[in-house]
């Protein structure tokens, strides 16, 4: 995912209405939208790419006998969805990029672009 330049990138509210309204929505359940961010113009800072680099988003998942037994009997969706309410259990994909949306760093529409479609949170679990 593209990290936002520090010294143009510029509030997610400035430009609102012009994210779709799902996602919107969406966000919106993930945390105050006023500390999110997006790209901006670009800068000396950055050479006008509006970024300062890229990051990995990941999900770890570590396997388990429990695990394999319930990708077997189950599915999966339900699998996955049991994994990840166990005690220890890594965020999802989605969770991590959206720490990096709530803190400013990335652009929900590079996350979108890159990880997934933004749903409202705990949807994905």
């Amino acid at each position: 995912v593209p990290v936002l330049c520090d010294h143009c990138k510029r509030p997610l509210t400035e430009i609102a209405e012009d994210l779709p309204a799902d996602m919107l929505d969406a966000l919106e359940t993930w945390g105050p939208i006023d500390s999110m961010r997006v790209r901006g113009a670009g800068c000396d800072h950055c050479h006008d790419e509006k970024i300062q680099g890229v990051t990995a988003v990941a999900e770890v998942v570590e396997t388990s006998a429990a695990l394999m037994r319930d990708f077997i009997k189950l599915g999966t969706d339900e699998a996955r969805r049991q994994q990840r309410q166990r005690e220890g259990a890594d965020l999802s994909m989605l969770s991590n990029a959206m720490v990096g949306v709530l803190s400013g760093r990335f652009d929900p529409r590079d996350v979108e672009r890159a990880v997934d479609i933004i749903t409202t949170k705990g949807a994905q679990d």
